[in-house]
Order: structure tokens, then sequence, then C-alpha cells
């Protein structure tokens, strides 16, 4: 299974999950690499910051 961060930490936020990131051992090297966030062109959500105050 491949998992990036963003993945990780959007499935605990999401799912309101009882395992967090301190609770975790990585069993391999992780790695860090480019993403993106798309939303729909009339979404409410313009930066990142609009996102983050919402949530």
């Amino acid at each position: 299974m491949v998992m990036d961060s963003v993945t990780m930490l959007g499935g605990i936020v999401t799912n309101k999950s009882p395992v967090d990131l301190s609770t975790l051992t990585p069993v391999a090297g992780l790695s860090r690499g480019p993403s993106t966030v798309v939303v729909s062109a009339d979404s409410p959500y313009t930066s990142m910051s609009s996102r983050d105050t919402a949530v």
C-alpha cells in the first residue's frame, strides 16, 4: 500500500480516527512528494487558508 502524508492526515481527520500518526510505526522510508488540492470551480474555497478556516 502506498500512502502519502496528505492521504494519511486527510483520512485521520475526515474519519475521526482513534489512531493518529503518533501511534503508527513506519515500516519503510517516509517520502515527500508534490501534492495537489483540486476543488470545483464553484467551490467556496479559493485558497488553502479559506479551507483551513472552514475546517
